[in-house]
């Protein structure tokens, strides 16, 4: 009986495991996904420019990024300097770009963001972290 349990139980794994995977090469598959998001930063005459763009296969019912900051060095880690969230509706598309103008020279500055694409009522999300700047 205990043998039965066992076949039982890792045929019941090894489906499971090729479901898993069909649904993986199906959504992938389909070509609806993020693709080429990019995030700068840059030294600017007015401060650290922060250049964000996030693109999707096919036109996304929202796109955009959230979560975006730029961070400072500092002493004790990194002072988190606020940027603006953005998105656009019905596009395959977003960019913008800012310049944080409070910026010091000599110090150093990198940052973050989460490109993100809501299609079909799915949310798929990449994250983004750029080099270590120092602004001159």
């Amino acid at each position: 009986m205990k043998g039965i349990k066992k076949k039982i139980i890792v045929l019941f794994s090894v489906a499971c495991l090729l479901l898993a995977n069909f649904s993986i090469v199906t959504a992938y598959a389909s070509g609806h996904m993020l693709h080429g998001c990019t995030l700068g930063i840059i030294c600017d005459t007015d401060g650290v420019g922060v250049e964000v763009c996030t693109k999707f296969t096919t036109t996304a019912d929202e796109i955009g990024v959230k979560d975006v900051v730029l961070q400072e060095k500092t002493w004790y880690g990194w002072k988190n300097i606020e940027i603006s969230d953005g998105s656009r509706k019905n596009s395959p598309i977003f960019s913008a770009s800012t310049t944080y103008t409070g910026a010091e020279k000599g110090k150093t500055y990198r940052a973050k963001c989460t490109h993100y694409a809501v299609y079909g009522g799915e949310t798929q999300t990449i994250t983004s972290q750029t080099a270590e700047m120092v602004y001159n």
